[in-house]
This record gives structure tokens, C-alpha cells and sequence, in this order.
């Protein structure tokens, strides 16, 4: 009878073992799945300031002298320049996007390391290996602008899109 016993011990400190390990990969689970929301979350901030930063610059004094500057039918359409990693640097407006067809507005699977619209984060290492992509579209209402900043970028596997309109008033 006394050998039931210690081996009823031993199932039963397995059993609590077996238990407790379950328990330390769920947690552990949950905690990476936190860790990777929190890490795209992070992203999307990043790529909301600077979709907010480009229709912000463009709607300036500098951005509206490369609007009047532009050429072609409307919308005009433009990719941002700069370090956007660093929020105190400058950004600009590149040239006009020569794109083939002016209404054509990026898309969430367009943007790749070939896009004209593609924005270079070499500024920070953590961020050099993911495509953030803007394109910035302006149209006139009248002798009003309206400005309109469309982002894509990578957060992890996948894509996620953003855009924001604003106007300026001459």
C-alpha cells in the first residue's frame, strides 16, 4: 500500500508540472501577441504623423509655392522628400509625380521599393526594412486648395491605409 501512495505523489506532482507549463506557454503567448499589436500600433502612429506632417507641409507657405508651382491637369499629384523619422528635419514636396494617369490615387497593394511614392527611412533602423509609402493629391476648388495625403505602409505581413484631407484658403 505505501508504494500507491509514492506513486500517486509522483502523477500528481507531474500533473501540477504539466499544469504549470500549459499555464507558462499561454502566458507567454498572449505576451508576444501584445508585444506584436503594441509594435503595429506603434507604426501606425508613426505613419499617421507623418501622413499628418506632409498635408500639414503642404498646406504651408513653402508647400503651397511647389503647388502653384505644378504643372499639368489636376490633381497634381506629389511624393514627399526628407528625413520623416527625425520630427524636427524638414520635409518637402518632391517634384510632381509623372504619373501616366493623374487621377490614379495609390492604392494599398501599390506600395513596393520601386513606388514613386515610397518614402526613405533609412534614418532609423528600426524602421529601414518596412515600406512606408505617401502620396500627397491637391486639387483646386475654386481659388481654394484641397489637400488630401494618402498613406500605406507594412506593419509586420501585411499592409494598413490611411488618408486625411484638409484644405487651405488663399
Amino acid at each position: 500500500m505505501t508504494k500507491k501512495v509514492k506513486a500517486f505523489g509522483l502523477v500528481e506532482a507531474l500533473l501540477a508540472l504539466a499544469i504549470f507549463g500549459t499555464a507558462i506557454i499561454a502566458a507567454t503567448a498572449v505576451t508576444i501577441k501584445s508585444l506584436r499589436t503594441v509594435k503595429n500600433n506603434e507604426l501606425a502612429d508613426f505613419a499617421n504623423s507623418v501622413m499628418v506632417r506632409s498635408m500639414e507641409y503642404t498646406r504651408s507657405e513653402s508647400g503651397t509655392n511647389a503647388v502653384l508651382s505644378a504643372l499639368g491637369p489636376e490633381p497634381w499629384l506629389f511624393s514627399l522628400q526628407g528625413d520623416v523619422t527625425d520630427p524636427n528635419s524638414t520635409i518637402f514636396l518632391a517634384d510632381q509625380a509623372a504619373d501616366p494617369d493623374p487621377n490614379r490615387q495609390l492604392d494599398i497593394d501599390e506600395c513596393t521599393s520601386t513606388s514613386r511614392y515610397l518614402i526613405d527611412m533609412s534614418g532609423d533602423p528600426e524602421l529601414a526594412g518596412l515600406l512606408f509609402c505617401n502620396q500627397i493629391i491637391v486639387e483646386t476648388l475654386g481659388d481654394n486648395y484641397q489637400v488630401t495625403s494618402r498613406m500605406v505602409f507594412q506593419t509586420g505581413n501585411e499592409f494598413q491605409f490611411a488618408e486625411i484631407t484638409g484644405f487651405k484658403v488663399q
